[in-house]
C-alpha cells in the first residue's frame, strides 16, 4: 500500500520509509503547491516563495495509521552569523476539483512574475520543431550545410515551420561545449549563413542549439582558461559532472555541470547567444537548463556563500540578462 505519485514519466509509490522525492525548481516539480483530492474535496498545500527557492515537496503514506502527509523540506548550508527565513507555507481544505486549487496557486503566483507572451510569429504557426542533428558526437556528418535546401522541403513536407539544428558546430552533438563555431568540413561560416537564408526564404523559422549547463572537461580552450572555475563545487571539492556517450565507436565525454551564478558562464551563455544571432538565427535553444534541480555549490569564486543552492533564482537571472 501507499500513496503513487507523478514522477516524471513514471509514478512513485510514497511509503513511511520512502516519502517521494520531488526537488524544485526542476523538471520534477515545476511548481511548488500539491493538493490532495477525493471526490469533490481537496486539501492544498503551497509554498508562497516568492525567489522560487531550493526545497523538496514530500508526499508520504503511513500503512499503519493509513495516514498521508504532505509538506515541504527546505535544504540549507549555514554558515555561523547567517539566518534564513523560512517561506510562508499555506494549507487550505477547499470544495471543488484540482483545477480550484491550481487557480489558487496561480492567483498567488501572478503577484511574483509577469507571464511572459508568446511571439504572435511563433504562436500562430508553431507546429512543432524539425530538430536535426547536423553532426553525431562520433564525428559523422548527417547534413552539411550545403543540404539545407533539401532538408527545408523535409521540414516542409512533414507540416514544420521551425527548424532547430543540434551538433551544428566543430564538435558535433555533445561535443567541445561551450564552444559552438561553424564547421569547415560541413561547409563553413559563409555557407552555413548563405543556408540559414535559404531556409527563411523558404517561410521557415531557424533555431540553434546549446547546452545552458554543460561544459566538457578539458579539450578546450574554454575550458583551460575560464570553464575550470565555472563548475558547481560539491563539498568533497570535487565538481558535479555528467557522462554522455551515444555511440559504441566513440568513448563519450564527461562534463562539468556549469554553476549559473558564475560570472564567466553567465557571460559565456550571452556570448554564445550573440554570436548565433549574428549567423542569423531566430530562435536559441538552451538545454537542460530547466531540467536542473538545486544543488549545493562550494565555490565563493562565483559571488554566492558556499553551500548556497544553485539552481534556483540565479538561473532565472541569467536567462532575463541574455
Amino acid at each position: 500500500n501507499g500513496v503513487f505519485v507523478p514522477f516524471m514519466s513514471k509514478w512513485y509509490c510514497a511509503t513511511g520509509s520512502r516519502p517521494s522525492p520531488l526537488p524544485f525548481p526542476s523538471k520534477i516539480a515545476t511548481m511548488q503547491w500539491m493538493t490532495l483530492n477525493e471526490g469533490e474535496k481537496g486539501f492544498y498545500v503551497a509554498s508562497e516563495d516568492p525567489l522560487a527557492g531550493a526545497k523538496d515537496l514530500q508526499v508520504e503514506y503511513d500503512s499503519n495509521t493509513r495516514r498521508i502527509k504532505l509538506g515541504f523540506f527546505f535544504p540549507l548550508h549555514l554558515t555561523q552569523g547567517h539566518t534564513y527565513d523560512i517561506p510562508r507555507v499555506v494549507m487550505k481544505e477547499y470544495a471543488g476539483s484540482w483545477h480550484k486549487a491550481a487557480k489558487m496557486y496561480r492567483t498567488w503566483w501572478n503577484t511574483c512574475r509577469k507571464v511572459v507572451s508568446i511571439p504572435k510569429s511563433v504562436r500562430e504557426t508553431f507546429t512543432g520543431f524539425f530538430m536535426v542533428i547536423l553532426k553525431q558526437q562520433n564525428r559523422d556528418i548527417v547534413w552539411p550545410y550545403t543540404d539545407f535546401e533539401s532538408l527545408g522541403d523535409a521540414a516542409l513536407a512533414h507540416g514544420f515551420r521551425h527548424v532547430e539544428f543540434h551538433g551544428w558546430g566543430v564538435g558535433g552533438h555533445d561535443n567541445f561545449y561551450p564552444e559552438y563555431d561553424p564547421d569547415p568540413a560541413m561547409g563553413g561560416r559563409d555557407t552555413l549563413m548563405k543556408g540559414i537564408k535559404r531556409l527563411q526564404d523558404k517561410g521557415l523559422h531557424v533555431s540553434v542549439y546549446s547546452n545552458g549547463q554543460l561544459q566538457q572537461q578539458g579539450g578546450t580552450k574554454w575550458y583551460e582558461e575560464k570553464g575550470y572555475k565555472c563548475a558547481i563545487v560539491k563539498r568533497d571539492g570535487k565538481t558535479m559532472s555528467e557522462y554522455w556517450v551515444k555511440f559504441k565507436d566513440y568513448p563519450g565525454v564527461t562534463f562539468d555541470v556549469a554553476c549559473p551564478s558564475s560570472p564567466e558562464w553567465r557571460a559565456q551563455m550571452l556570448k554564445i547567444c550573440r554570436d548565433a544571432k549574428a549567423l542569423g538565427f531566430q530562435g536559441f535553444f538552451y538545454d537542460q537548463i530547466g531540467k536542473q534541480w538545486p544543488s549545493a555549490c562550494f565555490d565563493a569564486r562565483h559571488g554566492h556563500r558556499p553551500g548556497t543552492f544553485v539552481y534556483t533564482r540565479d538561473r532565472e537571472t541569467m536567462l532575463l540578462d541574455v
